[in-house]
């Protein structure tokens, strides 16, 4: 009965749009409270979802078009318990650094 992995486990899903990628990981209860980093009309941005509007609320989910690296980062963080918060992301978090300096 291994829990661990279990837990480990991030919500993941993907489809094929435009020749792009649409990846979302994570779960969020709501769209409501979210970031937004780049463009969805030129199909690059990344989109960071939040349970409410805190500044020291870490991201629940994210989703993007084009920034898969940054989502993966962003997965590995999220999956263990070192997702940003809304204050992070909003001075320059730098996902993948942290998510490589996390995983040696």
């Amino acid at each position: 009965d291994n829990v661990d992995s279990l837990e480990a486990r991030i919500p993941f899903f993907w489809t094929m749009q435009y020749g792009k990628s649409l990846r979302y990981s994570g779960h969020a209860p709501t769209p409501d409270h979210n970031i937004l980093f780049g463009t969805p009309d030129t199909l690059d941005y990344i989109e960071y979802y939040f349970d409410d509007e805190g500044a020291d609320t870490r991201a629940s989910a994210a989703s993007t078009l084009g920034r898969d690296k940054e989502l993966v980062a962003f997965s590995e963080l999220l999956r263990r318990g070192h997702a940003p918060t809304r204050a992070q992301l909003n001075a320059g978090f730098d996902m993948i650094d942290q998510a490589h300096a996390l995983s040696r």
